[in-house]
């Protein structure tokens, strides 16, 4: 739409926009660092016992694409809207499991406890969704989830000679259940808060050619981490051959967790126009009736958004106002010329009303005043006296008065000798 459309359709209530801001959202989120399980040696009493130490490392990342937009006239609002497709959430992370035995046989003259495995269990996932995962109008909220439910796994099978006859051999199943979520709490704007898919927030109008938002996006998370471990051991021994000791489950939770967590903040910057005008009020002074004053009203722009709107008289009719309607690049001037013509004497104001899209001043008006007069164009007849007066007329010339009744009589006598001086000179 062209600018002199846009400003013919829109009323009072029009609304302004700056230029659309990307926004690009990144952050980690460090859900099992220092997450830590030790089940201690188990089974209690048995001749031979198992520990296991378990060290979650690692977490998630998330990325997110989406634009920013900032309306007016009302108030500065600002929108968030998320592009389609470019969330990912991508998960890394590991489990140390470190195996450890103690050894009881002390009817035998042995006991000892050691080491006899460490090793890194990794799980990972991806996912794709759609920003920004903020709540919907109905109170409902979209989330993303990464799961890794894993499988039995070997961990371990180890045969350990404790001296010639007896040996011992242990041997463990494990699998994780791993569950991490994502969701969004609220973007913060400077002094606004949005918590709403597509909703606006308004914000607070700084006078500034550019408008730098402050925003930082807030991210609702948990996790999940369950272990199942199942040892089995037994001893062999040449006296009583091989039994088993102990085969049990050992379920825990390394981790179980929900927070939120701030992304690192960004600054979108929006242009805005700063209209400036070149006087904020005008007397024309005195005009004669038939006569025109012209007054040269400079529209400027201080910001970075073009600054354009319209012109009107709200007042007497004897103003007006060429053109109606202004467009000031950034950094540059446009212009108007107000127009007094008096149709009658007296004293008379009107407004300059100047509606733009600047959100600081969107409707400025400059008070005018002015004066119509009559010139004097009539003629004085002194009958008082013989004197004879001149006066200027308003065409600049003079005019002769007369003082007595002899000077009428004499012009007529004159005229009359010259009648007849003609009438006695034509042929009979």
């Amino acid at each position: 739409m062209t600018l002199l459309a846009l400003l013919l359709t829109a009323g009072p209530a029009r609304a302004f926009d700056s230029d659309t801001q990307p926004v690009q959202l990144a952050d980690t989120a460090k859900i099992f660092s220092n997450a830590e399980y030790s089940t201690g040696f188990v089974p209690a009493g048995s001749p031979l016992q198992v520990g296991f130490s378990i060290e979650a490392n690692g977490g998630a990342d998330v990325s997110m694409e989406g634009d920013a937009d900032l309306s007016w006239p009302d108030a500065l609002l600002l929108k968030f809207t998320g592009r389609p497709g470019t969330g990912i959430f991508l998960l890394d992370a590991s489990l140390d499991a470190v195996t450890d035995v103690a050894v009881d046989l002390s009817d035998y003259g042995y006991y000892g406890t050691f080491e006899i495995d460490r090793r890194t269990l990794s799980f990972s996932g991806t996912k794709f969704f759609d920003p920004f995962l903020l709540a919907k109008s109905d109170g409902t909220v979209d989330s993303v989830q990464v799961e890794d439910p894993g499988v039995a796994n070997n961990l371990i099978t180890y045969t350990y000679d404790i001296f010639v006859g007896l040996s011992l051999t242990f041997s463990a199943d494990l699998s994780t259940d791993v569950t991490v979520g994502f969701s969004g709490a609220q973007i913060a704007a400077n002094d606004g808060v949005c918590t709403v898919e597509d909703a606006v927030t308004p914000v607070t109008y700084e006078a500034v050619g550019d408008y730098p938002v402050d925003t930082t996006y807030t991210g609702a998370w948990d996790a999940n981490l369950a272990v199942i471990l199942t040892p089995s051991i037994s001893a062999c021994a040449s006296v009583f051959g091989c039994v088993t000791v102990a085969s049990f489950d050992i379920p825990f939770n390394v981790l179980t967790d929900s927070f939120l967590q701030d992304f690192p903040a960004i600054q979108p910057s929006f242009p805005l126009p700063l209209l400036t005008v070149g006087i904020d009020q005008a007397d024309m002074g005195a005009v004669n009736v038939g006569q025109i004053a012209d007054l040269d009203v400079p529209i400027g722009n201080d910001g970075s958004l073009s600054a354009y709107g319209t012109a009107t008289i709200q007042g007497s009719s004897d103003f007006t106002v060429f053109p109606t309607t202004f467009d000031a690049m950034p950094g540059t001037e446009d212009g108007l010329v107000v127009t007094y013509a008096p149709t009658a004497s007296g004293d008379v104001t009107a407004d300059l009303v100047l509606m733009s899209n600047d959100p600081g001043q969107p409707e400025v008006h400059i008070p005018l005043t002015a004066s119509g007069t009559v010139p004097d164009t009539g003629s004085d007849v002194g009958q008082d006296t013989g004197t004879v007066t001149a006066k200027t007329s308003s065409c600049g010339c003079s005019s002769v008065e007369g003082g007595g009744a002899w000077t009428a009589v004499a012009l007529v006598g004159f005229a009359a000798l010259i009648l007849r001086r003609r009438s006695s000179s034509a042929p009979g």
